[in-house]
């Protein structure tokens, strides 16, 4: 019998950024039995000044502050890195920083699937023509390699669809010297493999 293969799409990390504030000096809203407190001057080396008032009156220090004095940038600035030339090979891996996680795949996928892989069709580009751009080296190039994949759907486990096939586009793939791939080849299929799918559908 033939081992069944787990896949499933990239999942997405979240990342919380913390940042603490702390009030400036002077400042000070948080009300004390009923009234306003309020913030007396400090003289040079955070010694508050008297201030008489017939209210209640609220002393922080504040600790003596020296000037900012403006930094310079030490020695020559880095020259910026030239963009490659396009007919230079594209390669790029991709090292996945965590494990897969089955339930968060399952959460988050459109579709999920047992099948077997009918096809496993040329690589192309993502360009409208399938072609390589003009320079896939340049900052503003947005185009990367995908291989096209027919399945044999055996189950829909999720997102129950009509078709007994299924067209796939797997990131990564090999045109001539360019290439896109992951060092686990977890998008690498094989024909006749079998295997489970978490798959999100395109964005329209």
């Amino acid at each position: 019998m033939p081992r069944l293969r787990i896949l499933s799409a990239a999942g997405l990390i979240a990342v919380l950024l913390l940042s603490l504030f702390t009030p400036p000096a002077g400042v000070y809203d948080t009300e004390y039995g009923g009234r306003s407190p309020k913030m007396v001057p400090t003289k040079p080396g955070g010694v508050p000044s008297p201030a008489p008032t017939p209210e209640a009156t609220f002393i922080i220090p504040t600790p003596a502050q020296s000037p900012v004095q403006p930094t310079k940038a030490i020695g020559p600035t880095a020259p910026p890195v030239p963009t490659r030339r396009a007919e230079e090979p594209y390669r790029i891996t991709a090292y996945p920083t965590r494990a897969e996680n089955a339930q968060a795949s399952a959460r988050f996928a459109t579709t999920i699937v047992i099948g077997t892989v009918r096809q496993v069709q040329p690589s192309r580009w993502t360009t409208p023509n399938g072609q390589r751009p003009a320079n896939p080296h340049a900052i503003a190039n947005s185009q990367s390699i995908y291989t096209p994949v027919l399945l044999d759907v055996a189950q829909y486990l999720k997102g129950v669809q009509p078709q007994a096939q299924l067209l796939l586009f797997a990131v990564g793939g090999a045109l001539g010297a360019d290439y896109v791939a992951r060092s686990d080849n977890l998008f690498a299929f094989s024909e006749g493999e079998r295997v489970l799918l978490f798959l999100d559908a395109p964005a329209r």
